[in-house]
């Protein structure tokens, strides 16, 4: 197998039981924060699922209470698939897991043999267009993962504010699909990333009134 390439059927079998149902990632943060635990995360992600999933197991395992992440590559999150494609073709070394590139099949594989009522995980990735990594998300039946589109596409992109605010308008719709499966979304809306940018308080506030508008408008509570 090619260390960056996806998964064979068999191994994708191999990895597709779980150990126990997993809870949905709000659920498991509340919990670990009733018995008074601090939640330690961990930000990673790898191009080969093999390595995603073995960096997720290390996190797991770790004497602390974690949760695991998988963060996007660049490429996928500047929605450049061609430079993906050459990147696994060459075998090379992306700096995030191409959730877009591989199927839902191996994606879901990798998570379902990690999570339980204990461990959670997130998809980070920091794109202003992020429809396809969303469309990505749902399809593994993961439930969690963040971002904003105006703290997603200021201090990080050159995409309109408008047009990132239609795309982020999308994407809450495909996310609210994860309640068919029970799972409520889990969206971290990040004021902070841009209220560090500027370093005004009153535009974390302002950012902070906005999501509150923005998103359960749209289908999506706002966390954090």
């Amino acid at each position: 197998m090619t260390r960056a390439g996806p998964f064979h059927a068999r191994e994708v079998s191999a990895f597709a039981g779980r150990i126990a149902p997993p809870a949905p990632f709000g659920e498991v943060i509340a919990a670990a924060t009733a018995r008074g635990r601090l939640i330690v995360q961990p930000r990673m992600g790898m191009g080969d699922p093999v390595d995603m999933r073995a960096g997720l197991l290390a996190v797991k395992a770790a004497n602390a209470s974690t949760v695991g992440t998988i963060t996007v590559d660049s490429y996928t999150r500047c929605n450049d698939d061609e430079a993906v494609r050459r990147a696994i073709a060459r075998d090379a070394q992306l700096n995030g897991y191409p959730i877009v590139a591989h199927s839902s099949d191996v994606t879901s594989a990798i998570v379902k043999e990690l999570r339980d009522a204990s461990f959670a995980i997130q998809v980070r990735h920091g794109s202003a267009d992020p429809q396809r990594i969303f469309e990505a998300v749902v399809a593994a039946g993961l439930d969690a993962t963040e971002g904003g589109p105006i703290s997603y596409c200021l201090p990080y992109s050159r995409l309109p504010l408008a047009d990132s605010v239609k795309n982020w308008a999308v994407c809450c719709q495909t996310f609210g699909r994860l309640r068919d499966k029970g799972y409520e979304p889990h969206l971290e809306t990040l004021a902070a990333v841009c209220s560090a940018s500027y370093a005004r308080l009153v535009c974390w506030w302002l950012l902070a009134c906005l999501r509150r508008c923005f998103f359960p408008s749209r289908g999506c509570a706002a966390c954090r």
